[in-house]
């Protein structure tokens, strides 16, 4: 992938899922905490199942931003974050970004429950949750390639609405900032995104052998 560090934002499309992390991800899930006695074999074929649909849904898409310090947008200048440190004291550029499935996830999870198949629509939900997630850190590898030659390394991801993490109402400055309207993406005054298979992320890029906050 050509850098876009010295661009504005940028939309990029993510091929590289392995459906097959995403499958073992959802499964430990399952498997975790269910007595050894549990009928299994019934739950791991709808996944299976669940999987072979999702292969069939379009692929994640993300909208992408980078700044450095003299590019920070105010609400982001001086902000200190969980992992990152103090924004423009700490790290030498900062990348937000948007992922998404798309509407038409939402729309093959609300059609099976529309067909009276909830236990269908179920798992193509967990999967589709995996699904976002191992797409996001496709994503965040892909970025570390583009710090490669300027001896970067990545801090931990900063998740709006997660614990300890800003506010949901983040989401919506994440958005215009990456241009997630590009993407088909948009927010619900709660925060809430929509489509409802979309994650957002803040990594800090610093020096490698540096630490922050």
């Amino acid at each position: 992938m050509p850098s876009r560090l010295g661009h504005g934002p940028y939309v990029l499309t993510i091929r590289e899922v392995d459906p097959r992390a995403v499958e073992d991800r959802v499964r430990r899930a399952l498997l975790h905490g269910a007595p050894a006695e549990a009928p299994m074999t019934g739950v791991l074929d709808r996944l299976g199942r669940a999987v072979d649909h999702a292969r069939t849904l379009p692929v994640p898409r993300a909208a992408v931003a980078w700044w450095n310090a003299s590019t920070l947008p105010a609400w982001l200048d001086g902000v200190e974050l969980p992992g990152i440190g103090v924004v423009a004291r700490d790290v030498r550029r900062l990348s937000a970004y948007v992922v998404t499935l798309g509407d038409a996830w939402d729309v093959a999870i609300a059609r099976y429950c529309e067909q009276d198949e909830a236990a269908a629509g179920w798992f193509l939900d967990q999967v589709a949750s995996g699904w976002v997630d191992e797409a996001a850190r496709c994503l965040e590898r892909m970025l570390e390639e583009q710090v490669v030659p300027m001896s970067l390394a990545r801090t931990r991801r900063v998740r709006p609405g997660y614990r300890g993490h800003p506010s949901l109402d983040w989401q919506a400055r994440l958005c215009d900032a990456t241009g997630a309207g590009a993407i088909g993406v948009r927010t619900l005054p709660s925060g809430v995104l929509i489509p409802a298979k979309t994650v957002t992320g803040l990594l800090g890029w610093i020096a490698n052998g540096a630490s922050t906050a």
